[in-house]
């Protein structure tokens, strides 16, 4: 399974020092096998913590869609959160396999609503542009068609800084 592949890659390059695509054939970005390899530097040789960042990607992917399903400014009801969370855990863990599981697709959507989250909610413009930029240039690297979010974060933040400026005057 593809998410085997991507902790071999990583551990091979963090521990031993082999080059992907020189000394390791695989097409993905880089960013994938530096999570891998982060993983096993940290937990060992495993490949569970992939599925603990999953899950925990996934209860945070969850609050920030109920983040933005509430206006800016207004705080959100008691246990929305923490539904927002419960619903998408539901719906990834729940309808997909094993093997669709911990895949670098989920990785890259999960960035990339951490960062169109970040554009949209966070109070001061340096940070939420900071944080934003972060995100969506992460998604980006693990996912290239994630640039498309990053397009969509600089709209995002684009109309938010616009509308910040016109309310403050």
């Amino acid at each position: 399974f593809r998410s085997g592949l991507y902790d071999v890659v990583g551990r091979e390059w963090f521990r031993h020092g082999a080059i992907p695509y020189r000394d390791l054939a695989e097409q993905k970005p880089p960013a994938v096998y530096v999570v891998h390899g982060c993983l096993n530097l940290i937990l060992g040789d495993q490949t569970w913590g992939i599925r603990v960042v999953d899950l925990g990607l996934t209860l945070a992917g969850g609050v920030c869609l109920s983040l933005l399903a509430v206006p800016r400014g207004t705080p959100a009801p008691k246990g929305f959160l923490g539904l927002g969370a419960l619903a998408l855990t539901l719906l990834h863990l729940g309808f997909y396999d094993f093997w669709h599981t911990a895949q670098v697709d989920w990785l890259a959507a999960m960035f990339a609503l951490f960062g169109l989250t970040a554009a949209s909610r966070l109070e001061r413009p340096l940070l939420f542009s900071g944080a934003a930029a972060l995100a969506l240039a992460f998604a980006t690297l693990v996912k290239p068609t994630a640039v498309l979010f990053g397009v969509l974060g600089i709209g995002v933040a684009f109309l938010r800084l616009r509308a910040d400026k016109q309310r403050l005057g």
